[in-house]
């Protein structure tokens, strides 16, 4: 028998007078069984159609004309690639002439292509080493590793995790080693990172190419040097960029960032200080740059000793933007070190700055403590505040634009230059010292003393509140007013 051409249309059933249906009656025919069978044959034709067969004799036939069509693989298909080969870790992509698909590398800042996953568990591997040692370099990190051994980075690694605060890789006591100064990159990001060491090492060591992102990495060491990033003496050949990273440090000297090359950047990071020890929290040298960085918790006692610094800014080093929410702190800026924009949040006399030997500093805040310029240092558009002092212990310095009204200048070095300041009271002990259009005083008492030491002492253009103490000699006093 033959499709049907039209849809079946089937004429009306009805039980004769008298008669209900009664389903508990097997052997009694009524209208209702056939009625139901005349309406699922309309809604078998009306789905199907007039042609459910199309182009085949019976619908049996085209049936199995399309199992055996059937495609398992996207190479089966006619606009695709006929296999893989050769086109690991690219994407597929419409072609030039959009008639088709092909495999192509994805473009800068496209989505990273992943080789493995490393976890815990529902991972390829538990261990990072384990990823890396089978040749993975695109590796994400989707739960918890504890490592068991030093892992050594090849070229162009790339290691991802799904959350700083998700996902923790364990280091322990070891270490990232460079794969024999690959220095061809490696990149890691949004992973927690712990490790503890007993003896002094580096968690990334003498890398030249690294990019840290977005990571917490918690030092729990129990001895000085052990750092998170060492980069040394490589002036201009280093390209290391660490941003929107926490470290969380131990309370031991030198376990933080130091950036002793060229090439080193970082940005939006925060240090948080691990007790009464914890010093060189950061070091930057040789024309590294350092911005927007907060620094919390418990440092190391800033004293007249430099070596209680916790920030070092030398050689051309450039830091800008610091935000200081701790009681004791100390920064250090020599030999051409470059320091902008410090804000000392909390109020403490624990706290010094030392510009010495060509250091610069710049827009900064301190809420009390020690401000205190060395030989050849500038400090300029900045204010001291509540108390505290400001020392030119060295020569040939110079500061200018200082709010520090309720703060102490000391000049006990020589050939320093001082001008349009805001000072409370000044004592000048050394000599050709000079200052010039500034305020000094606003209470009784308040003003510039020269003592007996200090020989040319020059005092142009000043106010003062009460007269100028001259004890020195060949002072010379111009245009000043009480």
């Amino acid at each position: 028998m033959a499709y049907p051409a039209g849809i079946y249309n089937p004429r009306t059933k009805a039980n004769k007078s008298g008669v209900v249906y009664d389903v508990n009656k097997p052997t009694v025919g009524y209208a209702e069984d056939v009625t139901k069978l005349d309406d699922e044959v309309v809604a078998v034709e009306t789905e199907l159609g007039t042609d459910a067969s199309g182009a085949y004799a019976t619908v049996k036939a085209w049936l199995t004309a399309l199992t055996s069509a059937a495609v398992n693989y996207f190479t089966d298909l006619a606009d695709t690639p006929a296999d893989y080969t050769g086109q690991a870790s690219k994407v597929v992509s419409v072609n030039v002439g959009e008639t088709g698909l092909e495999f192509t590398t994805p473009a800068g800042g496209g989505p990273t292509i992943y080789e493995a996953t490393v976890g815990a568990t529902g991972a390829d591997y538990t261990t990072l080493k384990g990823a890396i040692d089978a040749g993975k370099t695109r590796i994400l990190v989707i739960d918890n590793t504890t490592e068991v051994a030093d892992i050594t980075m090849p070229s162009n690694l790339v290691v991802h995790g799904i959350g700083r605060e998700a996902v923790n890789v364990d280091m322990a006591t070891f270490k990232f080693l460079d794969n024999a100064g690959a220095n061809s990159g490696f990149d890691f990001a949004r992973l927690k990172i712990t490790f503890a060491y007993s003896v002094a090492g580096n968690l990334f060591g003498t890398f030249k190419k690294l990019v840290l992102e977005n990571l917490y990495i918690d030092n729990n060491s129990v001895v000085n040097s052990c750092k998170i990033v060492s980069v040394t003496n490589n002036y201009g050949t280093t390209h290391v960029q660490i941003s929107n990273c926490m470290f969380d440090l131990p309370s031991y000297q030198y376990c933080g960032i130091d950036f002793d090359g060229g090439g080193c950047t970082m940005d939006s990071c925060h240090f948080v200080g691990g007790g009464s020890n914890c010093q060189y929290a950061l070091e930057v040298q040789k024309s590294a740059s350092v911005s927007n960085v907060l620094f919390t918790g418990s440092f190391a006692q800033s004293t007249t000793s430099a070596i209680k610094a916790i920030v070092y800014v030398l050689a051309g080093g450039l830091v800008s933007n610091i935000i200081v929410d701790s009681i004791k702190f100390g920064v250090y800026v020599s030999t051409g070190g470059m320091v902008s924009g410090v804000n000392k949040m909390q109020q403490g006399v624990n706290t010094w700055v030392y510009i010495y030997v060509a250091g610069f500093l710049a827009n900064a805040y301190l809420d009390e403590g020690v401000l205190e310029i060395g030989t050849a240092g500038a400090v300029v558009n900045c204010t001291v505040w509540n108390g505290g002092k400001l020392k030119m212990v060295g020569s040939n310095s110079m500061i200018s634009n200082i709010s520090a009204q309720h703060v102490l200048l000391e000049l006990t070095g020589s050939d320093n230059l001082v001008s349009n300041c805001i000072l409370k009271n000044t004592t000048v002990s050394g000599d050709r010292n000079s200052m010039t259009g500034s305020r000094v005083g606003d209470a009784a008492g308040e003003t510039i003393t020269i003592d007996a030491s200090a020989d040319k002492t020059q005092i142009t253009g000043c106010r003062t509140n009460d007269a100028i103490v001259n004890n020195g000699t060949n002072t010379t006093l111009t245009g000043n007013v009480t």
